[in-house]
């Protein structure tokens, strides 16, 4: 007779026993987003580390993070060290596979907290699940879901009948920073408002970001939306549009920004101007961004 043994299977003939004292079965995925406060006056050094029980990390990135200013990411402790100055934004992305057994506990700056597997399972409730709690607090850390938890349609506001427009959806977590979610992977069903619009009947997300392809037929203020294939609600923002027939002369564009952004250099922000520059255009899909911060000096 051949014995194979699996972990804590094992496997003879077609019996199968399990020995107890192995890990438990992987059943969940938490993708968690930690932050930590930025110094308002002065550098400030901030060191951290996290633990896992009954479980495991698989992922574990910087976000932020100055190498040349001596900031450092501990992968073998799965820990941090980082110089930040005034205002500046540092945290890390965290992936733990594990079960109901689990047990996360994050060190910021001295300070323990343990998390228990359903207090992780609130902050990343499905879309649709009801809206989501605020973020878990780990001495002066943040600890947020990168789950997703909202989806909007964005593309054109003023459009002709019988143009291709490109849309784009982007699937969102609850991070204060509306961060692009991780770990999509559901089907949506296109809804509009024009009955003879030629548009895909579903798509299906994998990534934060799609794109997707329509043509109105219909002229007048129109909408686009993505509903759930199974039925359930989920929290969206809607695309108008304006439907035109024909360019009858007129040029009449619509462009949206936002006229007042703030940056590290005011006491109310935090983060470089580039990165406001590089939020407004690849995340927020604005057309223009103005900084006006308080305090350049």
């Amino acid at each position: 007779m051949i014995l194979l043994r699996v972990c804590s299977i094992w496997l003879a003939a077609v019996v199968l026993l399990a020995l107890p004292g192995c890990p438990p079965t992987p059943t969940r995925h938490w993708r968690l987003l930690i932050t930590w406060p930025q110094p308002k006056m002065r550098e400030a050094r901030y060191v951290g580390h996290l633990s896992v029980e009954a479980g495991r990390v698989i992922g574990f990135q910087s976000r932020g993070f100055d190498t040349a200013r001596g900031d450092f990411l501990d992968r073998a402790r799965w820990g941090w060290s980082t110089i930040a100055g005034p205002r500046d934004l540092r945290s890390v992305v965290v992936e733990i596979e594990g079960s109901g057994k689990t047990r996360l506990t994050v060190d910021c700056g001295g300070k323990e907290r343990t998390f228990l597997p359903r207090e992780l399972d609130e902050m990343a409730r499905p879309l649709g699940a009801g809206p989501v709690p605020p973020p878990l607090l780990a001495g002066n850390c943040r600890v947020e879901s990168l789950a997703p938890a909202s989806i909007e349609v964005r593309g054109p506001s003023i459009v002709q009948v019988g143009q291709a427009v490109d849309l784009e959806v982007v699937v969102r977590a609850a991070t204060r920073g509306a961060d692009p979610a991780h770990g999509v992977a559901f089907d949506l069903q296109w809804e509009t408002t024009d009955p003879k619009a030629e548009l895909p009947a579903m798509v299906s997300l994998t990534q934060a970001h799609t794109s997707a392809q329509i043509i109105f037929r219909t002229p007048g203020l129109q909408q686009v939306r993505l509903r759930a294939a199974s039925g359930e609600t989920i929290e969206m923002r809607d695309w108008p549009v304006m439907v035109r027939q024909g360019n009858g002369g007129e040029q009449t564009s619509l462009f949206w920004g936002d006229l007042q952004a703030h940056t590290r250099f005011s006491s109310d922000s935090a983060g470089k101007p580039e990165a406001a520059y590089r939020w407004a255009r690849e995340e927020a899909g604005l057309d223009f961004v103005a900084i006006t911060d308080h305090h350049w000096s």
